[in-house]
């Protein structure tokens, strides 16, 4: 029993130290309070290529009373060979510094070593340094969508919705870009840590069934993609028959109709059938 009462009390102790010792908060990437110099923290993830940035707060607490602005800059010490960062500015709330993976980056754990500095040591603290872990990864993101066949008409357009999930430490844009020859580019951002539902547009001229290739990649890193397939049944309409046969013929459209509405007319009572049953 004393043991126990004992363990407790150095267990306070710490706690009361702690307390009024000296400290170095995290808010980006992740919320975390070191107490200890040099002292670590595990990322998440990080791509090749990929950046991250580190925020922590400039103020601190001093023999039980917290001062704002104790620390002036946050640099980044020590980092991989290949890899490039940015310091903080000096002299701010919050002191922000950047670190871009190398995109050469083979996949492993990897160390970065910070420092928050106190110029001029005006509150006679020294240096407080602390070290992260990240892992460098290509799977950094996942997708997915709710379907894979989509009903359209020709030159409709169609959102193709696409839920993307973040799971690394960077804010890198995502893009997306398809297989159709009238392909566009867009960019997303999704927060690190989170996911986010975009719509991806695509419009076909033509009826006919189509196949597309969808690619979600990470912007600065041609390794950090994924593609997916999907179908999209694009009806032939009366308009569109009429169309075609009038540029195509001497006759009247109504005389020329091709058979394509029919056609998919009865494809479309299929898929309905299969539905049903």
């Amino acid at each position: 029993m004393i043991r126990y009462l004992y363990i407790a009390l150095i267990m306070l102790l710490l706690l009361a130290d702690n307390a009024s010792s000296i400290y170095v908060k995290m808010i980006e990437p992740y919320q975390h309070t070191f107490y200890i110099n040099n002292s670590s923290f595990n990322l998440t993830k990080v791509g090749p290529g990929q950046s991250f940035v580190v925020v922590i707060n400039s103020s601190s607490n001093i023999n039980n009373t917290l001062y704002n602005y104790v620390w002036t800059q946050l640099i980044v010490k020590d980092y991989p060979e290949g890899w490039k960062v940015q310091n903080s500015a000096t002299d701010a709330k919050l002191l922000q510094a950047e670190i871009i993976a190398s995109p050469n980056a083979t996949p492993g754990r990897y160390k970065i070593t910070l420092e928050a500095t106190n110029i001029g040591n005006f509150f006679h603290t020294g240096n407080f340094t602390f070290n992260l872990y990240v892992n460098v990864s290509n799977n950094v993101f996942n997708i997915t969508t709710d379907k894979t066949l989509y009903y359209t008409y020709p030159n409709y357009t169609i959102n193709i919705p696409i839920k993307i999930s973040n799971l690394g430490v960077s804010d890198t844009p995502f893009y997306i870009s398809s297989n159709l020859s009238n392909s566009y580019n867009e960019t997303y951002i999704v927060l690190h840590n989170s996911s986010k539902t975009v719509n991806y547009t695509i419009r076909l001229a033509k009826p006919g069934i189509y196949k597309v290739n969808l690619t979600v990649g990470a912007i600065n890193s041609n390794n950090i993609k994924k593609s997916f397939n999907v179908k999209v049944l694009v009806y032939q309409t009366f308009g569109y028959d009429m169309n075609i046969t009038s540029d195509s013929y001497f006759i009247t459209p109504y005389t020329a109709i091709a058979p394509y509405s029919i056609i998919y007319t009865l494809y479309y009572i299929y898929h309905i059938l299969l539905k049903l049953t």
